[in-house]
């Protein structure tokens, strides 16, 4: 299992190394960069769906968002944790 404390603490981290100038910003290419190629289809679309503003850049702020809004989405019991039958699987249309 997976608490919504963890998972806040994984999202956070990712932000931070995405972030890889260190400006508070995460743009497309930063996102992008290091993913799978299969996962890089899936990235622009997944990036302006982060991007509320549409400024072409993700902040920390709607980093956070977009993961309230997955965790939200994931736990389907809504008991504040992930199961391993809750959790993304390539495929499986969750992303």
């Amino acid at each position: 299992m997976i608490s919504r404390s963890e998972f806040d603490t994984a999202r956070t981290k990712t932000f931070t190394e995405k972030d890889s100038n260190g400006d508070g910003f995460m743009t497309l290419a930063e996102f992008k960069a290091g993913l799978p190629m299969i996962v890089q289809r899936r990235a622009e679309s997944r990036f302006n769906e982060m991007d509320t503003n549409q400024d072409g850049k993700v902040s920390r702020s709607e980093h956070e968002a977009s993961g309230d809004s997955l965790f939200k989405r994931l736990d389907t019991n809504g008991d504040g944790r992930l199961t391993k039958d809750e959790q993304p699987r390539f495929g499986n249309g969750k992303f």
